[in-house]
């Protein structure tokens, strides 16, 4: 990965020279790495049988019942039922 800035030759000191190979080879190094990381999931996934994300589709109701719109009251949610008992009951209070 090139540096975002080139110092001239001229400005740069034996330490400045040594930092820049220093953080160059430490990149390719890390790029290296993270090729070898991606192989090596890779060989996991194969040797385990994985083959990705699984497919899953949302949840949606088998029966073709037409009269059932979103937002009715038939389409309350989990829990509706408890939620209402909840409130019945707080408001009798």
């Amino acid at each position: 990965m090139p540096f975002p800035f080139d110092i001239p030759d001229n400005e740069k000191s034996e330490l400045i020279s040594k930092i820049l190979k220093y953080t160059t080879r430490t990149q390719e190094e890390n790029a290296q790495l993270k090729e070898r990381v991606n192989i090596l999931e890779q060989e996991i996934h194969r040797l385990k049988g994985l083959n990705g994300k699984p497919d899953i589709k949302p949840n949606t109701p088998k029966n073709d019942d037409s009269s059932s719109k979103p937002g009715d009251d038939n389409d309350a949610g989990a829990g509706h039922q408890k939620r209402v008992a909840l409130f019945e009951f707080q408001t009798a209070m």
